[in-house]
Order: structure tokens, then C-alpha cells, then sequence
């Protein structure tokens, strides 16, 4: 309503100020003398400047003819000037209301409704608003009055602003990273959706576009980064920027409770204090947006600004009345004694404001409160510095991506385990169990925001929860027990739930949780949601389903199961090992064990891993017939390729040299020597087989060299530094002894350079993965010299053209030798013989030289900063030396 005011009151100014200046055309004398003073003074700078040009007469209008000041001189003089600097800050300031409140919002919807950037709108309306008040002025100059003020200029002028601008800002684009880099960096994430660096590409061009173009971009980025508290933080300060308060407010309720991240807290409570300010309850709304803050984020390290600003809220709300006075010094009596005891950087400042406060209330009881709550100060700000030591280097923003195991990584995850670990040691040192539980819980929560994709996380969390629990059983606290068992449920449901929602580790803890609690009903649906999931391998979480069946409903259960899962055709052969092992060991019925291991046969007999399963389980019944049977029908049966059955008959022979006869083992031999026949790698090493059939355990009858000269180790695949225990018994000489105890030759890792490869490699880096090398020191110091890559324009040299021109030249195969012909004049040649060239190694470490190293000797700087050689060459000592004839003379008296 002012501003409106002000402009009705600025054109009335305006339109009284044109009508004054007509009815003051004329001025008086002193008014005629100033004008005359004037135009003299153009015609002489005029004429000084350009000599052939014309100067104005007396009958030629000028624009101080057509607006003449309103007061006289003498009235300047007087002081009316004041009135000048007036109306001119006057209409500068209703100038810039004018465009603070109409003409940036019209431009605002124009780009709305015709879906332009704001870019594009401040290279053309705005360059076209700079230009308009000049084009206004002068075009009133040219049609209406009699003067000219140089129309020509102004259009030339506005038709710059308008297109040179936008045209020069075309020219300027940089086409390789504006279209081209983030098409690539759309392709890469759509391989790597955890990909950073192309996601920052992709932001930086979305913050330059209107947020209905890029919605889709940031919702796509939340949900590949749930939990990233600034993609969060972008997102609606894109939509807060458009006005799309109804958007924001559905993002704050899909976020703002499920991260614990002091800056999106900050922005709510900014964004409630815009917002609602022009409500009848904005108080009321404020009072509860701080009090739901701190109760989710108030723990925070970092929460000061908030403590801060709802203290200083309170204060300045109003009070009428005794009983309304009251009511608002418990309120900030209650937040001040809640911040002094929480552990907060800046804990300080408020425990001095809340010992001003109650003093300025009630000097007499303010001594008292102090005294209570001091200890409590003392213990909690001992907290907070202990707390910045333990956080220090935490990053709280970094996006949550899948375990990389790079060194930034591992140094985060230690810090956030020395954070938990020092929340759980109780540092407060209270025996408040739920406060201790609240703090851990609330490290954890934030420690999740990063690393989510971590199951160890997830898991320790519902451990520490579930001992809390039981913690509190035991004391009797049923009520705060089931809350935390809740808790921990939660905690669980919520890890299959996000984004490892494959991982099976986090299933089973939870299926195990839940089975303690007894609630069978819900642990049946979480193994058959992870089996109905259609990326992994059911294999595990079948054999985990039938062992919690026969825990908690019986073998019948986990038949029904085992029944199911041979349906599936992604289970693997682990599945019937684990059902006829359940059999036999906990129903005590071999046969069914043993119709189960011929069922599985037929489906896995071309499998070497489930026959050597099965061959375990005979061997364990001690039933030699039946594994000898089993032996010839799978090596006879021809499901086993000749490479997948070396294993078998491997352990076919084992067999043989354990319980049969010589007949039989030269018998298993023969048949397999006649398959490996076949195989190459087992060709012309008849002596190596032979090998398997004297062997036992880890003893083998030849020392390791010799294992080695008849290939054994390559057919065997045993690591000849773990043959420690072989012993020779025809020739157990110390020559292999000492061999095999031989520690194998390593390379000097000191000399291995880190693996830090480069994000943005410039042409020339070393293109394999691992960085770029270090360069030798002249070629360093050469670099280090010349001008960065970027600044070479050309021109491009083909190498493969320049090397052509080296073949093609016919070099003499001797050197020229010096005559006066060659212009060589023979004392060049004779100076390099005779020059003795010092070649400094010292920058080269890791070189052996064959000659005597001299130990380098310190140079003496002279005063004019040259280097003296009188280290090379040491001169004699001076005759006249004092201190040297003292010595003498005291040498001659002792002797």
C-alpha cells in the first residue's frame, strides 16, 4: 500500500513538473545571462575541438530552451538546489521500486509462460529496459520538440543492448561442454548411476534452466541419492526459487524426517519463516516448526544457529498481561535449559545468555539456577570439545554410492566407527540408558546418510538396539525394551527396504530377529520376497528357508520348501546337498539322504563340485561299494567334460590308494592317463601323475625343485612355498630344504607409485590406469618451464609424416672429418676432448655406480652470491696466521 502511494505521489510530482515548466518558460535576467554563459561556452569548446565545424546561432533552438530550470539562480543560491538532490534520489528510489515489484515479476512470467532462462531474459528484456528511459527521452526530443538530441545514437544503442549482447553471448558458447559433455555425462549415468562427476555436469546445466524443464532430472537424482542431504537442499531451493510452495512442502514431508542434516533443517525453517509470515498464526507455526527441529536435530554438533534463533524468537514475541509474561519466561526458561546441557559447538554463548536472562528476572533466584545447572554446562561443554576432536573431518555432504574401497572412503568409515564408538562409551556419563540409546541412534542416522550402501552399518545399528533392549528387560523398563525392539525391527525393515534390498546378509538378520520374537508369519514373507526377486541367485536363500522351517515348524515344513525350490530353475545343485544333509543328520534316515543325492545326480551330473559332494557323503557312511559304483557311473557316463573330471579321478585314485589292492590303483592310473592324453597340459608328465599315487596330505615324495623340473606344480596346483613339510626319504639332502624354506623374491614396493589416476587427464598424461609417472628431473624441469597444453593453437605436427621424412633421408655412414672444406676448424673437436665433464647423479636416487662415491662437500656462498671453489682446490694457509703460531709456540713450550 506505501509503495503504491509513492508512485501515485511520483507521477503527481512528474505531471506538476511539466506543467510548471511550461508555464516558466521565460526566466529573468540572471536566468537569460546563465544561458548565454552557457552557450558561449559550447561554441567556444566547439570550435576549439573541431575548427571547420559550425557553430549554432542565436536562432537555432537548443534542449535548455525547450526545459528551462524552475528556479532562478539567485533562488539556487538560496538553498533550493536542496530540492534538486532530492527529487533526484526520489525518483532513483521509485525507480527501483518500480522494478522491484512489477517489472521483474512481469519479466518472470513472460519466461514462464514462454519457457525462457533467465539467461535469456536478462540479455534481452533487461538489456532493453537499460536502453528504454534514453529511447523515451529522445524520442519526445525528435517528435514533439524542436530540438535534436541525437535519436540515431539511442536506436543504435538499443539495438546493441537488445542483439549484440545476446549475439556476442552466442558466439561465446562453448559447444564441446555445453551440448556435447553433457550428453556424454547422460550416457554415462545411465551405465553408472553412482557416477559423480557426470551427475555435477548435468546439475550445473539444470540450475540455469526453469525448474518444469529439469523436475525429472532432480527426481531421477533423489532417487538414485535418497539420502543425500544436498541434492535434497538443490532440488527445493529450485522449486522455493519458482514459488511452487505446494511442491516444497511435498518434498520437506518425503525428506525432511529421513535425513538429519543440519543445512536441510535450516532451509525448512527459513522456508516456514517466509512463507507463513503473513498469517494470523505465524507465531504459532514458527514456535512449532523450532520445537519439531529440535526435537529431530537439536543432538547436532552443529545446532547452535537454531538453539540461537528460537531463544531470540521467544524473547521477541509479546507478552500482555502478567500471566502471558509468564508464559513466555517458562518458554525460554525451558529452551535455554534444554541447549546449556546439550553438547553443541558455541555452548558458551548460551550459557552466558542464560545467566544474563535470569538475572535480568530475578537477581536473587538467578544465583540458584546457575547452580544447578552448572555442572550439568561443565559436563556437557567437556562433551562438545571432545566431540570436535572425534568428528573432525567428517564429511557430512557426501553422496551415498555403493563400497569403492578408495583411500577417502576407508578414512571416512573410520571416522564415522570412532564417532559411534565414542557415542556409545555414554560421554555424557549418565545413567539415563534411553538418552544414551537416543545419541547413538542419532550418530548412526547420520552416519547413514553416507554410507547406506553398507550393511555393516545397518547391522551394528540393530545390534546396538536389540542389546539396548534387552538391557532394559533386565531392569524391568518392559515398556522402553519393546519401543527399542521396535526400533530395531524398524531398522531392518527399513535396510530392505532402501537400496540394498538385494542383500541377502541383511535378510537373514532380520528373518533371525523376528524368529526370536516369534513372529513366523512375518519372517515366511521376507524369504519369499527376496526369492521372488528377480536379480539374484535364490540358491542360499533356500537352504537359509528350509532351516528356519525345521527350526520352528519341523522337517514336514522344510520338505514343502526343499519341493519348491527343485522348481526353480535358478537354484543351483547346493540346494539338494543342504536337504539331504538336513536329512540325514537331523532325521536320522540315510536313504532319503540318499534319494535326494541320486535326484540331484540326474540334474547336476555333469557338475564335478556336486559329484565330489556326493562322494564325500558315501565316503562318510564308510559304504566303499556304493562309492565305487558311484565313481564308475560318472566317469563312465560321459556328462563329465575331460577337464571338469581331473578332480574326480584325482579323488578316484585317492580312493583306490586309501582301501584297494595294487591291481586296482594301476588300474584307475592307466584309465586316467588315457584321458589326460588329451589334455594338453597334462602331456609328456607321465612322472608327475605318478606323483598323486605316494602322496598323502600335504607330504610329497619329491623335495619342490624336483616337483617343479617334472611339472607337477603346474598340473598339481599346489604353491610350492606352502610344501614346507615335504620330505625327501631316498635323499633328504639340506639343498631342498633350504629351498623350500626360501622366502620367494619380492619387488621393492617403496618404488611403486600410488594409484591416484586423474578424474580429467590433459593430452599427454600416461593413459593406462594408475596416474601419470614421474618424470626424470631435467625433463620435470623442462615442463615445469614451458607453457600449459592449453595455450598451443597449432600449428599440429603429424608424427607419422615426420618420421617418413627421417627414412627418406641418406645419412653418410661416417661422421665428417674437420678441415677447413666443412667449415669444422679442428681446436673445436681438441676443446671437447680436453674438457673433464662432471656429470651430477645426486637427483638420480636408486643408482648404483661402480665407482667410489666422494661424499659431496658444502660450497662456500660468497657475498656477491657466486659459488667459490676452494672446495675443489684448497688453497694453503696464510703465513701470517695468528692463531696457527700461537698453537706452535704452545706446542714447543710443552715439549
Amino acid at each position: 500500500m506505501v509503495k503504491n502511494f509513492g508512485l501515485l505521489l511520483g507521477l503527481f510530482v512528474l505531471l506538476f513538473g511539466s506543467h510548471a515548466t511550461s508555464t516558466h518558460a521565460t526566466a529573468g535576467n540572471e536566468s537569460n545571462f546563465l544561458e548565454a554563459s552557457l552557450r558561449y561556452f559550447d561554441e567556444q569548446l566547439l570550435y576549439d575541438i573541431l575548427p571547420r565545424a559550425s557553430c549554432p546561432g542565436d536562432d537555432e533552438t537548443s534542449p535548455m530552451d525547450e526545459f528551462s530550470d524552475l528556479f532562478t539562480v539567485e533562488q539556487l543560491r538560496q538553498g533550493w538546489v536542496v530540492l534538486h538532490v532530492f527529487a533526484a534520489v526520489y525518483f532513483f528510489i521509485l525507480l527501483a521500486i518500480i522494478c522491484n515489484d512489477y517489472f521483474l515479476p512481469t519479466v518472470e512470467c513472460i519466461c514462464e509462460d514462454l519457457h525462457l532462462s533467465k539467461d535469456v531474459a536478462a540479455a534481452t528484456f533487461m538489456a532493453t529496459a537499460t536502453s528504454m528511459p534514453e529511447f523515451f527521452t529522445n524520442t519526445i526530443s525528435t517528435l514533439i520538440l524542436e530540438s535534436d538530441m541525437g535519436l540515431g545514437t539511442i536506436i543504435g544503442s538499443l539495438m546493441f543492448n537488445t542483439l549484440g549482447v545476446a549475439g556476442l553471448a552466442a558466439l561465446s558458447i562453448d559447444k564441446e561442454w555445453g551440448m556435447e559433455r553433457l550428453v556424454r555425462a547422460q550416457q554415462v549415468v545411465e551405465l553408472r548411476p553412482y557416477n559423480i562427476e557426470s551427475w555435477s555436469v548435468m546439475l550445473r546445466e539444470a540450475h540455469s534452466r526453469p525448474i518444469h524443464e529439469v523436475r525429472s532430472l532432480y527426481e531421477s537424482l533423489v532417487s538414485v541419492f535418497p539420502t543425500t542431504a544436498r541434492y535434497w537442499k538443490l532440488y527445493i531451493e529450485m522449486e522455493m526459487r519458482s514459488r511452487y510452495y505446494e511442491r516444497v512442502e511435498k518434498l520437506f514431508q518425503r525428506c525432511l524426517v529421513k535425513i538429519l542434516n543440519i543445512d536441510l533443517w535450516k532451509l525448512y525453517l527459513t522456508y516456514v519463516k517466509d512463507t507463513k509470515s503473513g498469517l494470523s498464526t505465524h507465531k504459532e507455526k514458527m514456535a512449532q516448526a523450532y520445537d519439531f527441529a529440535l526435537e529431530k536435530i537439536g543432538m547436532d554438533l552443529h545446532s547452535f544457529s537454531i538453539w540461537q534463533d528460537y531463544i531470540y524468537f521467544l524473547r521477541g514475541v509479546e507478552a500482555v498481561g502478567n500471566y502471558a509474561e509468564n508464559q513466555k519466561i517458562t518458554a525460554v526458561r525451558r529452551v535455554y535449559q534444554k541447549a546449556v546441557v546439550t553438547p553443541i559447538v558455541g555452548i558458551e554463548h548460551l550459557w552466558k545468555d542464560y545467566i544474563s536472562f535470569e538475572q535480568n528476572i530475578n537477581p536473587i533466584i538467578s544465583e540458584k539456577m546457575s547452580l544447578e545447572r552448572s555442572k550439568d554446562y561443565m559436563n556437557a561443554r567437556r562433551v562438545a570439545k571432545e566431540l570436535e576432536y572425534h568428528t573432525k573431518g567428517l564429511n557430512r555432504n557426501l553422496p551415498a554410492v555403493p563400497p569403492t574401497l578408495t583411500k577417502e572412503e576407508v578414512k571416512q568409515v573410520e571416522l564415522w566407527k570412532r564417532f559411534i564408538t565414542y557415542e556409545k562409551s555414554n560421554p555424557l556419563r549418565t545413567e539415563d540408558t534411553a538418552l544414551v540409546t537416543r545419541r547413538v541412534m542419532f550418530a548412526t542416522e547420520q552416519c547413514l546418510l553416507v554410507l547406506t550402501h553398507h550393511p555393516a552399518v545397518w547391522h551394528q545399528a540393530s545390534q546396538f538396539l536389540d542389546t539396548s533392549a534387552r538391557v532394559l528387560s533386565e531392569k524391568g523398563d518392559v515398556q522402553a525394551a519393546k519401543i527399542f525392539a521396535d526400533e530395531c525391527a524398524n531398522i531392518l525393515e527399513r535396510s530392505i527396504n532402501g537400496v540394498l534390498n538385494r542383500n541377502a546378509l541383511l535378510y537373514f538378520a532380520y528373518a533371525d530377529f523376528e524368529e526370536g520374537r516369534l513372529k513366523y508369519e512375518k519372517v515366511h514373507s521376507m524369504y519369499n520376497k527376496l526369492i521372488m526377486h528377480p536379480d539374484i541367485d535364490p540358491t542360499l536363500v533356500y537352504v537359509q528357508y528350509m532351516q528356519f522351517a525345521r527350526r520352528a515348524e519341523g522337517i514336514k515344513s522344510a520338505r514343502g520348501i526343499f519341493k519348491k525350490a527343485r522348481e526353480d530353475v535358478r537354484c543351483r545343485y547346493h540346494i539338494f546337498v543342504a536337504a539331504a544333509l538336513m536329512e540325514y543328520y537331523c532325521s536320522k534316515d540315510k536313504e532319503i539322504a540318499f534319494r535326494i543325492f541320486e535326484l540331484g545326480l540326474k540334474r547336476f551330473g555333469g557338475s564335478p563340485d556336486y559329484v565330489m559332494c556326493y562322494i564325500d557323503y558315501l565316503s562318510h557312511l564308510n559304504e566303499d561299494n556304493n562309492t565305487r559304483v558311484l565313481f564308475e557311473r560318472v566317469l563312465s557316463s560321459g556328462g563329465l567334460s575331460p577337464h571338469k573330471s581331473v578332480e574326480v579321478w584325482n579323488r578316484f585314485l585317492e580312493f583306490e590308494a586309501n582301501i584297494g589292492d595294487l591291481s586296482s590303483i594301476v588300474k584307475v592310473e592307466r584309465r586316467r592317463s588315457a584321458v589326460f592324453e588329451n589334455l594338453k597340459e597334462y602331456e609328456g608328465k607321465e612322472t608327475a601323475q605318478l606323483v598323486d599315487r605316494y602322496k598323502f596330505l600335504d607330504l610329497f615324495p619329491c623335495t619342490p625343485t624336483e616337483l617343479k623340473s617334472i611339472g607337477y606344480a603346474e598340473i598339481g596346483g599346489i604353491i610350492l612355498n606352502k610344501v614346507g613339510g615335504v620330505q625327501n626319504q631316498n635323499n633328504g639332502d639340506a639343498e631342498g630344504d633350504s629351498e623350500a624354506t626360501a622366502p620367494l623374491p619380492r619387488p621393492d614396493f617403496r618404488q611403486m607409485i600410488p594409484y591416484k589416476p586423474r578424474p580429467c587427464a590433459h593430452p599427454g598424461s600416461h593413459p593406462l590406469a594408475g596416474g601419470v609417472f614421474p618424470q626424470p628431473p631435467a625433463l620435470a624441469s623442462l615442463c615445469a618451464g614451458l607453457p600449459p597444453p592449453n595455450s598451443f593453437r597449432g600449428p599440429f605436427v603429424s608424427v607419422e609424416l615426420l618420421f617418413d621424412i627421417f627414412m627418406r633421408l641418406n645419412l653418410p655412414d661416417s661422421a665428417p672429418l674437420p678441415n677447413g672444406d666443412n667449415e669444422l676448424s679442428p681446436k673445436i673437436f681438441d676443446l671437447a676432448k680436453s674438457v673433464h665433464w662432471i656429470v651430477d647423479t645426486s637427483t638420480y636416487t636408486g643408482v648404483q655406480h661402480s665407482v667410489t662415491a666422494i661424499p659431496p662437500r658444502r660450497r662456500r656462498l660468497l657475498p656477491g652470491g657466486d659459488d667459490s671453489d676452494d672446495d675443489l682446490h684448497p688453497s694453503a694457509p696464510p703465513a701470517h696466521d695468528i692463531y696457527r703460531l700461537r698453537q706452535l709456540k704452545r706446542f714447543a713450550k710443552s715439549n
